[in-house]
């Protein structure tokens, strides 16, 4: 197996989220939600080719139930992958 089938196993099977209990009373502020998409825009991706994105909601208008503030939502588009073997 090669280092990017072992990665995309480890992404595909992961699809997980986590929860930040017990930070106190504080909201997320409009700035530090832009701030994460400023942050994300400057992310190098490890296959260019591969168009990504992410959106951060507020928590009710997603499928998550946790009780959180907000979540952030990622996507990417899906690839065919077609692996070329030339003999001599």
């Amino acid at each position: 197996m090669n280092i990017n089938s072992e990665f995309y196993q480890m992404i595909f099977k992961r699809k997980s989220f986590h929860l930040f209990r017990d930070t106190g009373d504080l909201d997320i502020s409009a700035a530090e939600i832009q701030k994460i998409y400023e942050t994300y825009s400057t992310l190098v991706p490890l296959y260019p080719d591969i168009k990504t994105a992410i959106r951060i909601l507020p928590a009710g208008e997603t499928g998550c139930r946790r009780g959180e503030q907000y979540c952030i939502m990622m996507y990417s588009e899906k690839k065919i992958t077609i692996s070329v073997t030339s003999a001599i």
